[in-house]
């Protein structure tokens, strides 16, 4: 298993931070949850979207742009894999 406990940190303390409020980083998780329970090569994707919405926030701030909306959508970019079989998604050879 993907262990995420520092990135889930992160990004609590970057939500905190950019004011997203518990309500919103409660959906952001339950739409994140399933790859989180998904095997080794499926948690990736969900360590991933932490990282995109961690790095898109620290842009977002060097760019001068709202971070709030570039941390979310950063974090989310990929939730549509969420819908993606664990089979498929996981695969790493042909």
């Amino acid at each position: 298993m993907v262990d995420t406990t520092e990135l889930e940190a992160q990004f609590f303390a970057t939500a905190e931070a950019l004011h997203v409020s518990l309500s919103d980083q409660a959906s952001i998780f339950s739409l994140l949850s399933p790859l989180k329970s998904g095997p080794p090569a499926v948690a990736e994707h969900y360590a991933h979207s932490l990282r995109v919405g961690l790095l898109a926030a620290k842009i977002a701030a060097v760019a001068l742009l709202p971070a709030p909306p570039l941390f979310i959508a950063g974090t989310l970019h990929d939730v549509g894999k969420s819908l993606i079989p664990f089979d498929v998604l996981g695969k790493t050879s042909d």
